[in-house]
């Protein structure tokens, strides 16, 4: 018996490791990615773009999924605070923000990549097609829409008692005491919960969008190689510039495969655990302390491995883009490749992005005394004809595992 209890203080600390430490990084990784993916897109040119009006929303997204659900789990095991128990209010609108942001999420990935796919099979209507307002309307639905479809949380949850028999405390020992807990209103919600709707999460949120995800990749691999076929068909490229892209689409194939299968091990085995742990084995493995110890093991991992797919996401669908990473190389860097920048580089040049030739004209004519004037300011108005000269911008560019 003394033997038994020191496996289940065991498992139940190492459970608790778990639960103090490894949140912490997530919510590091999570935070500065999203953070700096919102600032980014605000101050480059990428920010001009459909696909990242997509990335923006999905910053958000995966910050509401760490901030919503990570945090209370974290909060839970750290200090002994369960949010959802303070309030009925809090019970019902918090399990229902985790449901709609992890909806969100990863809906959001599924039309990220079927823009790709788009601009993949139709390169020359992707401007037609990949519009910022369709992708704001397709944002905003999708959020009416999961809204709606988890609103039965506001109704169907609520503060009462607990009927179990006890449970364990921080230093790994039994308590029988009882206290209002975030529960199901009814028995019937109660089996709709644990019984149809991790079937319903399983479908809806893993393998449906894992489905549409790798067929989208797919897609994009094969108009790629397609291209490089055709381009080495008809000579349209040097031997240099061939090789090249045959690399660049090698790493992309390479990075869209782990995206996808990174997605699917990301999200299933929560769905899974669900199904498992209302079905005929979680409930029997549940019955002994050992069994209960393992079971909260076994969910502290499956839910920390859930919560990477929303803190590295901007990692992987960002980094991936060769065009981001040299953006964020010029923005760390700032170096300036425009020659326009050493030009007008005064400072008073410097604080308008547009300026009229007279303008400048009447700086240099200034600045100089008039000497060298009369060439650089005929050359400037030869060449503009009398529009707006443009400066180079400075940046250029106890329960359902969900509950």
């Amino acid at each position: 018996m003394v033997s038994v209890l020191k496996s289940v203080t065991f498992l139940f600390n190492y459970f608790i490791f778990h639960f103090q430490t490894c949140p912490v990084i997530l919510f590091l990784f999570g935070t500065v990615g999203n953070i700096l993916i919102l600032f980014m897109l605000r101050t480059l040119r990428l920010g001009r773009t459909s696909m990242h009006v997509f990335l923006r929303a999905l910053a958000v997204s995966d910050l509401c999924v760490l901030y919503t659900g990570l945090l209370r789990w974290w909060m839970v095991w750290s200090f002994g605070v369960d949010l959802r128990n303070q309030h009925t209010l809090l019970c019902k609108v918090h399990t229902w923000m985790v449901y709609v942001a992890l909806y969100v999420s990863a809906w959001l990935l599924v039309f990220m990549t079927l823009e790709r796919t788009c601009s993949a099979c139709l390169p020359h209507r992707v401007n037609t097609f990949c519009t910022k307002r369709r992708a704001c309307f397709l944002i905003a639905f999708i959020v009416i829409f999961q809204v709606c479809m988890q609103s039965h949380f506001l109704f169907g949850m609520t503060l009462a008692e607990n009927n179990d028999t006890g449970e364990f405390n921080k230093s790994g020992k039994f308590n029988d005491s009882r206290k209002l807990t975030c529960l199901e209103i009814s028995q019937e919600y109660h089996f709709f919960i644990h019984n149809v709707y991790p079937l319903v999460d399983l479908v809806l949120l893993s393998l449906i969008p894992f489905i549409l995800v790798i067929l989208g990749n797919v897609v994009i691999i094969w108009k790629t190689f397609l291209s490089l076929r055709t381009a080495a068909r008809l000579n349209l490229t040097s031997n240099k510039s061939a090789n090249l892209r045959r690399r660049r689409a090698s790493s992309m194939t390479i990075i869209l495969v782990c995206l996808s299968a990174l997605f699917l091990l990301t999200t299933s085995p929560t769905c899974v655990f669900n199904m498992w742990e209302r079905g005929v084995g979680g409930p029997d493995a549940m019955v002994a302390a050992m069994g209960s110890a393992k079971y909260e093991l076994v969910w502290a991992i499956v839910s920390i491995v859930m919560y990477c797919n929303n803190t590295f996401n901007f990692y992987l669908y960002c980094l991936s883009g060769r065009k981001f990473r040299n953006e964020i190389r010029r923005q760390f860097s700032r170096r300036r490749t425009d020659s326009q920048s050493v030009v007008f580089s005064a400072p008073s040049l410097q604080l308008h992005r547009f300026q009229r030739p007279s303008l400048v004209k009447g700086y240099i004519a200034h600045s100089n005394n008039g000497k060298e004037s009369d060439d650089l300011c005929s050359h400037v108005n030869d060449n503009c004809n009398g529009f707006l000269l443009y400066r180079a911008s400075y940046f250029c560019r106890n329960d359902n595992a969900y509950l």
